[in-house]
């Protein structure tokens, strides 16, 4: 169960983070997608530490550390919009 819901939620991640460049709106619309995309992605790493298995946790807690580096990346840079 944890596992489908990590993907999704991985899914919905990445998808925001392609999409959000794009969203060409200023002030509360923007501010709304960014912080979905913040909430999703740490909940998706809260939840990917707590499947059983110890290689796909591995797997999935790596995947979403990789886009959390990317979102400070963008964050830090300033390559939103």
């Amino acid at each position: 169960m944890y596992k489908k819901i990590v993907i999704l939620i991985f899914t919905a991640s990445i998808l925001l983070l392609y999409f959000l460049p794009s969203i060409h709106g200023r002030g509360q619309i923007n501010l709304y997608v960014r912080l979905l995309l913040y909430v999703l992605t740490l909940l998706g790493l809260y939840m990917s530490m707590l499947i059983g298995h110890i290689k796909m946790r591995m797997l999935y807690t790596g995947l979403f550390v990789l886009l959390t580096a990317i979102i400070l990346l963008m964050h830090t840079f300033n390559i939103w919009i």
